[in-house]
């Protein structure tokens, strides 16, 4: 509930709206705040209207060995613009552009994403296995926390050099 507090305030720690490169929730009343929460593999959003999710079932998994998953990779804690939902892989996603290390701007290349899916394979993997099963024809789009992910995300918006994002994500511990 700590967290959905921070998330709700607009003013999580890593985004003072002097330092942020892209102005941070401050600048843009538009724009999803997220919070990824590294030990919980918890993920909460705010949308621009104030509606929060809290999406508790995200897992991270070993990606070159799915055996040995108490050595799984994390998601580096920083700050991460989110950007337009697209198709990667044959999969939605969305994906994750961080800071820099300097904190003056944000990277134009992403090597993470948020996407839906039973195993993860790097970034932030929502769980979708209960809502799909192999045998059950449902596609991992279809899934019901990951269309709630991307009703949240899609009604972000932010500038930033000429582009458009969902808005901003903090990974903290």
């Amino acid at each position: 509930m700590a967290l959905y507090r921070e998330v709700i305030k607009f003013n999580p720690p890593g985004f003072p709206p002097n330092t942020c490169p892209a102005g941070g929730p401050a600048s843009n009343p538009q724009c999803v705040v997220c919070h990824y929460h590294i030990t919980d593999h918890c993920l909460v959003c705010v949308s621009p209207t104030g509606e929060y999710i809290n999406i508790s079932t995200c897992r991270v998994f070993n990606p070159g060995g799915r055996d040995r998953l108490e050595y799984a990779p994390k998601l580096p804690m920083n700050d991460y613009l989110i950007g337009r939902r697209v198709k990667q892989d044959g999969t939605q996603c969305y994906k994750l552009y961080p800071m820099n290390q300097f904190h003056t701007r944000y990277s134009s290349k992403s090597e993470y994403t948020i996407y839906p899916h039973t195993v993860h394979q790097g970034g932030i993997a929502i769980d979708v296995s209960n809502d799909v099963t192999e045998n059950s024809g449902v596609p991992y789009a279809k899934g019901q926390k990951w269309q709630k992910v991307r009703r949240h995300l899609d009604s972000g918006k932010v500038k930033y050099k000429k582009k458009t994002f969902c808005g901003f994500l903090h990974v903290i511990p």
